[in-house]
C-alpha cells in the first residue's frame, strides 16, 4: 500500500486541468466535486513530500522531490499574490487552475495558511542545508518581504484570535487544531528566522505562540475527560453536541512539536481524547461488529473511526448517517505508534489517569496484566515484566487500525474519502488525497519504531 500511496499523491500533483503545482483533493468532478486545490489539503500533502525529501537517500530521489515541492511553493506564492474578491489567504480552496472559487462556503479557514507556513519552513530547512538560495521562501533582509513564508506568517500574526472555519468546514469559532497549527507556524516561523538572523521577527514569533499556550489548554475538560475541538461557535452546524473530534488527534499529529512536548500524542490530554474516540465510536458503526479479517484468523480490526459521532455527512451530501474515514482511522494508529515511541525513548510509562485508561483498555485487548489503581508512579523499562507487553500491545492496537482500512480497500488499493457504515464499502470523493499520505505518516512512524 505504501507504493501505490506514494504513486497516488504524486498523481495529485499537478494533474490534466491543474495548473503546475496546484494539488488536488480528489480527481472527482461529479458527486462529489472534489477536484479542488484545498490550502489544507495542500499544506498537509506538501508537508509529507518535505518528510519524504528529508528521507531521501539517493540525489537522484533528492531532486525530483525539490522539483515537486518547488513547483508546490510556486503555486502557492501565485495564490498568495492573487488580488480581487475571495483572494484571501483565509480562502479554503481554489479551482486547480488558479482561479479564485467564488461560490458560498465556510470561510475563512485560517489553519490553511498556517500548515502551509510550517510545510514551506521544513522545504526551505533543507534547501538552507543544501546551501540553496531561500529568499523566495523566507527573506530575513526585508521586513515588508512577499517571501511566501513571511506572507503566512503575518496573516497568521494578524488573524490568530479571530473566529474562523473549522478543518471540516462545518463550524465557525475557535477550533483546537486551528490554533494548533497557528502555534506550530509561528514557532517553525520563529526557528528559520534565527536560523537567517531575523532575530526580531524570531522573537515576534515566539511571543505570539507562546501567548496561545494557555488558550489551547481551555479545550480540556475534566469532566468530559477529553479536548473539546471548539469554543466560542458562532456559525455552522449546531448539533456537534458531544464537541468529542478526531480533528484534535489531528491537530497534535500535525502541529505539535517534540522539543517542547505541548499536546504531543504522548500527553494525557491527547491519550484521554484518543481513548474517548475509541470508545465512542466502537458500537457506532455496524460494520465494526467485523473485528477479524475473513480467512486470516487471529488478525484483529480495530474499530473504524469517524470524524465525531454526530456526523452527518455521508460523503455526498449531509442528509444521511457519517461513516468512517480512511484517514482518522489510519491518524489512530500512527497516534498509538509515536505514544509507543516516546515511552520505548523515555524508558517507562508514566501511570496517570489518562495512561491508566488507555492501558486498561490495551489489557481488555490482549493477556497484558492489567495495572492496579494503587500501584506505583511508572513502569520501568528492565523492571516491571510488562513492560514489554504493553509496547507489544500499543504497536498491535496500531497495526489493528491498519488493518482495518486494508480490509475496506479495494484490490487496487484505492483509498477513497470514507467507506460505509453498514457495508464496509468505500464512498465519497476517490482517491482522495489526504488519505494517501495520512496513510504515508503512518507507515513512516511504524517503520521507525525502535525494536524491543
Amino acid at each position: 500500500m505504501y507504493n501505490v500511496s506514494i504513486r497516488a499523491t504524486l498523481d495529485a500533483i499537478s494533474p490534466p486541468g491543474g495548473a503546475i503545482g496546484a494539488i488536488m483533493a480528489s480527481p472527482s468532478k461529479n458527486h462529489p466535486d472534489y477536484f479542488y486545490h484545498w490550502i489544507r489539503d495542500s499544506a498537509v500533502t506538501m508537508d509529507a513530500l518535505a518528510t519524504l525529501l528529508n528521507d531521501a537517500r539517493t540525489p537522484s530521489e533528492r531532486t525530483e522531490w525539490i522539483r515537486v515541492l518547488g513547483d508546490c511553493a510556486a503555486f502557492s506564492a501565485s495564490l498568495q499574490r492573487a488580488t480581487g474578491p475571495f483572494t484571501s489567504l483565509g480562502e479554503p480552496k481554489w479551482n486547480m487552475d488558479g482561479s479564485p472559487f467564488t461560490l458560498d462556503w465556510g470561510r475563512p479557514q485560517n489553519d490553511g495558511p498556517a500548515s502551509r507556513a510550517s510545510a514551506l519552513t521544513k522545504f526551505a530547512q533543507f534547501l538552507n542545508h543544501q546551501y540553496i538560495n531561500t529568499t523566495h521562501l523566507y527573506d530575513p533582509n526585508n521586513p515588508n518581504s512577499r517571501a511566501a513564508i513571511q506572507v503566512d506568517l503575518e496573516y497568521v500574526v494578524r488573524h490568530w484570535r479571530e473566529p474562523s472555519y473549522d478543518i471540516w468546514e462545518e463550524v465557525a469559532g475557535t477550533h483546537f487544531y486551528t490554533l494548533m497549527a497557528q502555534r506550530r507556524a509561528l514557532l517553525d516561523g520563529a526557528l528559520i528566522a534565527e536560523k537567517l538572523e531575523d532575530f526580531s521577527s524570531a522573537a515576534r514569533y515566539t511571543t505570539q505562540a507562546k501567548a496561545m499556550d494557555p488558550i489551547i489548554r481551555t479545550f480540556w475538560d475534566p469532566k468530559l475527560g477529553y479536548l473539546r475541538t471548539t469554543l466560542n461557535r458562532t456559525a455552522g452546524l449546531d448539533y456537534k453536541t458531544s464537541n468529542l473530534d478526531v480533528q484534535v488527534i489531528l491537530a497534535s499529529l500535525h502541529a505539535s512539536l517534540s522539543h517542547d512536548a505541548f499536546m504531543v500524542p504522548e500527553s494525557d490530554e491527547i491519550i484521554s481524547t484518543l481513548v474517548a474516540l475509541i470508545i465512542r465510536f466502537t458500537p457506532l458503526y455496524p460494520i465494526n461488529r467485523v473485528r477479524e479479517a475473513p480467512g486470516a484468523p487471529g488478525d484483529a480490526l480495530a474499530p473504524g473511526i469517524g470524524r465525531y459521532p454526530e456526523d452527518k455527512y455521508n460523503g455526498y451530501d449531509s442528509k444521511g448517517q457519517g461513516n468512517p474515514w480512511m484517514l482518522t482511522t489510519t491518524a489512530m494508529a500512527e497516534t498509538l505508534y509515536r505514544i509507543r515511541q516516546a515511552w520505548q525513548r523515555a524508558g517507562r510509562i508514566p501511570l496517570t489517569p489518562a495512561t491508566r485508561r488507555l492501558l486498561s483498555y490495551l489489557s481488555n485487548q490482549t493477556d497484558v496484566e492489567i495495572v492496579g489503581m494503587g500501584e506505583w508512579d511508572e513502569i520501568q523499562k528492565g523492571k516491571d515484566p510488562r513492560w514489554e507487553g504493553y509496547l507489544n500491545a500499543l504497536k498491535d492496537l496500531g497495526d489493528a487500525f491498519l488493518r482495518r482500512v486494508r480490509y475496506h480497500s479495494p484490490k487496487d488499493l484505492a483509498q477513497s474519502e470514507q467507506w460505509n457504515r453498514h457495508t464496509g464499502f468505500q464512498q465519497g470523493a476517490p482517491h482522495l488525497t489526504w488519505s494517501h499520505v495520512s496513510f504515508l505518516s503512518a507507515i513512516r512512524v511504524r517503520r521507525h519504531i525502535v525494536p524491543l
